[in-house]
């Protein structure tokens, strides 16, 4: 099991004073919560994102976000301040699904972050599972902040 802290700068305009109290403390996810994340090869990624409008979220450091990520990508990692601000939600709710990843398979982040994301609300939430590196090795876009 792994311990987390939700990111603590969420507007109180968008989701209420005792919310965040309630979203900012320590949380632990165990096997049971990461069963209901579906997961996403690179093909069923590729399928889903003709069909649907996605959103990626890079789970990595910022500095690797930074460096390069998925195009299109916002940062959201587990632990850190990024505040939430009710532009960036709305940014996440205008798109129908929403696609996390890390820099490779299986990283803890991955569902700390999901986790937080279904406690905010959100639904149709996916891991892809080959991650960064798989992305950039099959030479699909990216780009750099």
């Amino acid at each position: 099991m792994i311990k987390f802290f939700c990111i603590i700068l969420l507007s109180i305009a968008v989701i209420g004073h005792e919310r965040i109290l309630e979203l900012c403390q320590t949380k632990t996810i165990d096997e049971s919560e990461k069963e209901v994340i579906s997961t996403l090869t690179l093909s069923n990624t590729l399928q889903l994102l003709q069909i649907r409008n996605g959103l990626f979220i890079d789970t990595r450091s910022f500095s690797d976000y930074n460096r390069e990520h998925i195009r299109g990508a916002v940062w959201l990692e587990d632990g850190q301040t990024q505040p939430m601000t009710e532009q960036f939600i709305s940014n996440m709710r205008s798109h129908e699904v929403l696609i996390i990843y890390c820099e490779s398979n299986d990283t803890r982040s991955e569902y700390a972050v999901s986790g937080l994301l279904k406690r905010l609300g959100f639904e149709n939430i996916y891991i892809y599972t080959g991650g960064f590196s798989e992305w950039k090795a099959c030479g699909l876009p990216t780009e750099s902040k």
